[in-house]
């Protein structure tokens, strides 16, 4: 009928004149990017420091096969993975497997102004039979050593099969040239070859790491 024809035509039209120049809607106003979420309330900035590293092996067990820079290195890694579930800000003096000199490192977190700084090791002696845990800290740090015994209970909580070699002062140079409370965590000898096999247990270092968050949570609550 020519009254539908003449509808059809002009619905055609219609359509065309709409693809040609828009529907003639108001465009959306543009997006309000959406802001980062704040951190926790208990949010702090810690500094993480895995002793060694590059072509600075640290000690090492040839018997096992493992030496000092990985196990700190893995240690640590942990370590930020837990820190960072927990809400926390880390930085780390090394992620990978290089050198960074000692007074960089220590700059790095005075720089940045963390709050804490931890730095994780191995111990290792001449005695194949020594053994147990240690945490150093500064002797002119009151807070330095408040933070070295928080830490070194929660290890000592963690492994009280292990030796308690207690809580010490030293004037290591990390810890002497940090402007923010300071440790040096002694996790085990890896000279000795059952601790040694202790720390290359993926399963230890993960339980070790969080033993010192644990620690670190106590220190900051006071």
């Amino acid at each position: 009928m020519p009254g539908s024809t003449q509808s059809s035509w002009l619905q055609k039209l219609w359509d065309f004149l709409r693809k040609l120049f828009g529907s003639g809607d108001k465009p959306a106003p543009p997006s309000t990017p959406t802001p980062d979420p704040e951190p926790p309330a208990n949010s702090r900035f810690i500094a993480l420091d895995a002793g060694h590293g590059g072509d600075d092996t640290g000690a090492v067990n040839q018997a096992v096969g493992v030496n000092e820079k990985t196990i700190n290195l893995a240690i640590s890694q942990q370590l930020q993975r837990i820190l960072d579930s927990r809400g926390h800000q880390i930085l780390m003096t090394r992620r990978t497997d290089v050198f960074v000199p000692l007074g960089q490192r220590a700059e790095l977190a005075n720089t940045a102004g963390t709050e804490i700084f931890v730095s994780i090791h191995c111990n290792s002696a001449e005695n194949a039979g020594a053994a147990g845990i240690e945490t150093y800290h500064h002797p002119n740090s009151e807070m330095g050593q408040a933070l070295a015994t928080q830490v070194h209970h929660a290890l000592i909580a963690a492994f009280p099969s292990h030796q308690n070699r207690g809580v010490k002062s030293a004037n290591f140079q990390v810890l002497r040239e940090t402007q923010m409370p300071a440790c040096l965590v002694e996790t085990e000898f890896i000279s000795n070859n059952q601790q040694a096999q202790f720390l290359a247990n993926p399963a230890n270092q993960e339980k070790i790491a969080r033993a010192i968050a644990d620690g670190i949570k106590a220190y900051f609550q006071g």
